[in-house]
């Protein structure tokens, strides 16, 4: 109940409430990695460092997770840091080979680079 809260409170536009929604939840259950990524994309909405410290936070409790270290990728990307945005979307492709939009991050991330020839290979 209390994702499904944060969630419409989040698509509403009131990251704020959604936050304080996620962090009440993680007071209770400190050790829910969903809650905690919840609260990275919740938090990716203008404060990518604390998103980052959620995702990571999360991936502590569930380091296989290919959707976390996709996130993660994604917000390292966004927030300036494409090496380790490269390091977390090939995490999540080692995890789940399929993953489209971890592939697309990693493409991405090697374009910031500079490093086309490896970009263009996650667009073939």
């Amino acid at each position: 109940e209390a994702f499904q809260r944060a969630e419409a409170l989040s698509r509403a536009g009131d990251v704020a409430g959604a936050e304080r929604v996620l962090r009440q939840l993680l007071l209770e259950h400190p050790t829910q990695a969903e809650a905690l990524n919840a609260l990275g994309m919740a938090l990716t909405q203008g404060r990518l460092n604390e998103a980052v410290d959620s995702f990571e936070r999360a991936l502590q409790l569930k380091p296989r997770g290919p959707v976390l270290h996709r996130n993660l990728a994604e917000t390292e990307r966004r927030a300036g840091r494409p090496e380790r945005a490269v390091e977390h979307a090939k995490r999540a492709l080692e995890l789940r080979p399929d993953h489209a939009d971890a592939l697309a991050i990693l493409g991405g991330a090697h374009f910031d680079l500079g490093d086309d020839a490896e970009a263009l290979k996650c667009y073939d």
